[in-house]
């Protein structure tokens, strides 16, 4: 990863210092805001300094120096006023509609975005649904964090809206499919006994609090639209081995590139091993063996990193072959 040069490093130094003072002065007034005699006028100036000075010292400090992408402005500013309408006295109508415009913004520049976004994901499609869209948004110069949750939410939304209507592909040689553990047979099992106890434990929450039941409900729905996604994704997108890597796809959960020239050995096993990153549905079949750790991604941006991962895969000794290029050496 490139370090940032002196230059850059100094300008986010100078940034840090400079909201640093601005929060820091405002927080102070905030604080005062019943002891002064023009407290709407303060207050006003302080959504001011929260919003449009902050924005402004980043954007000159942050965009045009440090080269931080230009979205963070309108997400610093919007922030910004978030805050300020906490602050007693302040003009909450006009920060209200001033928050609206700013997420439209931020809408409009993801959506001006859109070609890069769809053309460059399309390019990583071997990363998987999430995977793919993350890359897309990060060359879309969306904050890392950033890119890495909407990927996993609209990951998700995509795999459940479109996933019904594709089929998996069976007769590539270089796909390795997951199908023998009968997950995919038991996770629609739990998502119907999901969509059964989420309606029984609304009705019963309703009795003491209608806002309780429908938050619980909510929390169950994003749940089943996890699970769908992520049956989806198992079927669709298995561990597939393309361009001299091992690509690691684990439904909607964990995801990773493995070069082949990074694994040691392939074992075939019927148990879980100790300090191994378990990737397996169910019961594992094979142990990928690295010569040093590589990283694997989860949802949300969540890394960790394995040097021996342990997948389930239907056909071993074909996978073992296709990984190490001799099939003799799976042990």
């Amino acid at each position: 990863m490139m370090q940032p040069r002196l230059a850059d490093r100094a300008a986010l130094t100078w940034l840090a210092v400079a909201l640093v003072v601005v929060y820091g002065v405002c927080a102070a007034l905030a604080r005062s805001l019943a002891q002064l005699q023009a407290p709407s006028l303060v207050a006003a100036a302080i959504a001011i300094d929260l919003t449009l000075t902050a924005g402004a010292l980043i954007w000159w400090l942050g965009v045009r120096r440090a080269g931080l992408p230009s979205i963070v402005v309108p997400i610093a500013v919007a922030l910004g006023a978030a805050i300020a309408t906490r602050i007693p006295y302040a003009p909450t109508s006009a920060l209200a509609a001033a928050g609206i415009a700013l997420e439209v913004s931020i809408l409009g520049a993801v959506v001006s975005r859109l070609p890069l976004i769809l053309r460059t994901a399309r390019a990583a499609r071997l990363h998987g649904p999430i995977g793919a869209l993350e890359v897309g948004f990060t060359t879309a110069r969306l904050p890392a964090r950033l890119a890495a949750i909407l990927a996993s939410e609209f990951g998700v939304l995509w795999l459940v809206l479109t996933g019904w209507a594709r089929r998996a592909h069976r007769a590539e040689p270089a796909l390795f499919s997951m199908r023998r553990t009968q997950w995919l047979l038991i996770a629609p099992i739990l998502g119907w006994l999901l969509i059964v106890e989420t309606v029984a434990f609304h009705l019963l929450l309703a009795r003491w609090s209608h806002l309780a039941a429908w938050l619980a409900t909510a929390s169950s729905l994003y749940a089943l639209l996890w699970l769908t996604a992520d049956w989806h994704a198992i079927r669709l997108h298995p561990v597939t081995v393309q361009d001299g890597t091992l690509w690691i796809r684990l439904g909607v959960r964990w995801r990773g590139q493995v070069p082949l020239s990074a694994v040691r050995a392939v074992t075939q096993i019927s148990s879980r091993p100790e300090h191994a990153c378990d990737l397996a549905l169910l019961e594992p079949s094979v142990l990928v063996e690295l010569h040093q750790p590589m990283e694997l991604r989860g949802p949300f941006g969540l890394r960790r990193h394995a040097d021996r991962i342990a997948l389930t895969i239907d056909e071993p000794e074909r996978f073992a072959a296709a990984v190490l290029h001799d099939p003799g050496r799976i042990a």
